[in-house]
């Protein structure tokens, strides 16, 4: 009996000095931890932010240092520009030099819509640049990647006040298209400067006359070159209009007046046709000004599910051209009446996509998984999926005058890229900010003009070898 107590106390006083331990181990393992209040943890994500904001303020700065360092080299110039407004009038305007403010805010262009699924076809496997080109060297003539060689990087257009937004060829190549900052702003609701009033400006292919037309942005020259469709805000910002003007009598026609919603993309669907989105696809007709619905109450309903289609792009030689929304894409024939030829179940991610001139090729960035995508359209198959470059969502810029490559452009700079998807190559590198804006190839194929979001234009040479 005494042996089993004295077993029992033994057992008592091992388990007390190892509890005596394991408080002493504790004790000190958590002296020794690095000493972090309640609230200094707390502080720790304001802290963080405010590095973040320390770091934007300077970045900032530093892009406001280099654009007025970039004017301070160029030679300013005068324009007078005609009153197109009243076009009978003789009315002059002088566009003064000015700094623009990069902090202008973004306005509300609608709720995002839900990005679609990839789409069910087989893609077709992308082809390295070593591997050999499917169509025999010696077939491959024009714009070919193999064939072009690219010239050093030269300024464009130095004289030009602050250009703004992508640039547009006319179809004959002989002006650029582009807004053109004139230092005022537009107010909105509350009275405070919300949109940069810029104007519709023809340049020389040589960068070096401009010729300023009429208040608005986001120009789009028509097929026979006669007109060029745009955007325009007056004051508050409210309506948005959509307007045409005749580049040689200065004529403007007032197409649209919105009130909200998402931010309308106009496009020529025909030479005599602007396609806009507003609560359904509708086209004006600039023969009898009128404005009509493109499909009647049963075709809109087979693609309830789809809209809005805002998107549109267009081949009316071939009487071919999709709509498109960032879940759906539908392609359609034009012989005296609109039929569908083919779903694609996806959508694009911006307006920025093209049907080839043969009618062969549909070319957009996939809403779904931001790459570009190459789709045919005469055989459902086959789709070439370019890999994505890791920085930043790739945009598709146009096609090669004879459409056998074309453009695109992300955060590293504007690559060409053959058809086929073979041969890409690098051919305008921006290895810092600001990132290319837009690419844009002329007519005559003799240069391509690259504009970056803060209005540096620059060109790049091509030769055919």
């Amino acid at each position: 009996m005494k042996l089993l107590k004295s077993r029992e106390s033994l057992t008592l006083v091992a388990v007390l000095a190892a509890m005596f331990g394991l408080a002493v181990l504790v004790w000190t393992v958590w002296n020794n931890l690095p000493s972090v209040s309640l609230t200094a943890a707390a502080n720790t994500r304001p802290a963080r932010e405010t590095r973040q904001a320390q770091t934007a303020t300077a970045a900032a700065q530093n892009t406001i240092t280099a654009r007025q360092t970039r004017r301070a080299r160029r030679t300013p110039t005068v324009n007078t520009v005609q009153n197109a407004e009243t076009p009978s009038t003789q009315t002059t305007r002088t566009l003064p030099t000015f700094t623009r403010d990069p902090r202008t805010p973004t306005p509300d262009l609608g709720t995002p819509e839900i990005a679609g699924t990839a789409i069910a076809e087989s893609p077709t496997p992308w082809p390295t640049s070593t591997s050999l080109p499917s169509l025999p060297q010696e077939k491959r003539i024009g714009f070919w990647v193999e064939n072009l060689s690219f010239g050093d990087t030269v300024s464009f257009g130095e004289n030009l006040n602050d250009p703004i937004g992508p640039v547009d060829w006319s179809p004959d190549g002989k002006y650029l298209a582009i807004s053109q900052w004139d230092g005022d702003w537009i107010n909105d609701e509350k009275g405070n400067p919300a949109w940069e009033v810029t104007w519709i400006t023809l340049v020389s292919p040589d960068g070096k006359t401009a010729k300023p037309l009429v208040r608005g942005f986001m120009p789009r020259w028509s097929p026979d070159g006669k007109w060029i469709a745009y955007l325009a805000y007056e004051d508050r910002m409210l309506p948005l209009h959509i307007r045409m003007v005749n580049v040689e009598t200065l004529q403007v026609t007032e197409i649209a007046t919105l009130f909200g919603g998402l931010f309308p993309l106009p496009d020529w669907l025909s030479e005599h046709e602007i396609f806009y989105y507003d609560n359904q696809p509708l086209v004006f007709d600039t023969i009898d000004s009128a404005t009509k619905a493109l499909f009647d109450e049963t075709q809109l309903a087979q693609f309830k599910s789809a809209v809005p289609l805002r998107y549109v792009t267009a081949q009316s030689e071939l009487g071919l051209f999709a709509l498109a929304s960032q879940k759906d894409i539908y392609l359609f024939q034009r012989n005296g009446e609109t039929k569908l030829i083919r779903h694609i179940s996806d959508g694009i991610n911006d307006q920025h996509w093209a049907i080839s001139r043969d009618g062969e090729l549909l070319v957009y960035t996939s809403a779904a998984n931001r790459i570009i995508k190459i789709a045919s359209i005469t055989d459902e198959k086959r789709i070439i999926e370019l890999p994505p470059s890791g920085r930043g969502d790739p945009i598709f810029q146009g096609w090669s005058p004879d459409e056998k490559s074309f453009l695109y452009r992300d955060v590293s700079g504007v690559w060409e890229i053959n058809r086929d998807g073979s041969g890409r190559r690098l051919i305008s590198e921006i290895a810092r900010e600001p990132f290319p804006f837009s690419a844009s190839w002329s007519p005559q194929g003799d240069q391509i003009i690259v504009n970056s979001m803060e209005g540096e234009f620059t060109a790049v040479p091509v030769t055919v070898k």
